[in-house]
């Protein structure tokens, strides 16, 4: 972990920035000092209540993986038989596609919101008037708007 941090330093000194990483209390976290970033550990048994992955980036990640893979298991419904079948559509390179785009889908209004759901950001940010991240019902209608788009496929 400490090499990974070395190297992202320097990569943050070529680019001339200076950024914060937020990291919970892992015992694997090194405490090194860096020019380029500071690291900022969460406060023991809080990781779930403030850590902005936990309050909303996730959730969204995995509601477009979701997605995105129901596309697929729907634009190969005519070829599949069982289960098994449908597993063998979807291949290691897809997920990892559907994942790097979802997570590159992410919305910087979403970023900001858990951040500042978190409690890690000042509250007075006029940004923070800004929609809040999916709900777990908001992905649902999503999904269900995009399957029921599709040409010649009704959802049950």
């Amino acid at each position: 972990m400490e090499e990974f941090l070395c190297d992202f330093n320097d990569r943050m000194k070529t680019q001339k920035r200076w950024i914060i990483l937020f990291l919970d209390n892992a015992a694997c976290h090194p405490k090194v000092e860096l020019l380029n970033i500071k690291t900022v550990f969460l406060p023991p048994n809080t990781t779930a209540v403030t850590q902005p992955l936990d309050q909303g980036i996730i959730q969204n990640m995995k509601c477009d993986y979701h997605k995105y893979l129901l596309c697929c298991l729907i634009h190969n419904y005519n070829n599949i038989t069982s289960v098994a079948e449908a597993t063998r559509t979807v291949t290691v390179l897809d997920a990892i596609m559907w994942i790097s785009k979802a997570v590159n889908d992410i919305l910087p209004s979403t970023i900001q919101n858990c951040f500042a759901k978190s409690g890690l950001l000042h509250e007075r940010r006029s940004w923070m008037k800004m929609k809040c991240p999916k709900t777990e019902e908001e992905c649902v209608i999503k999904t269900y708007d995009t399957v029921k788009s599709l040409k010649n496929v009704e959802p049950a």
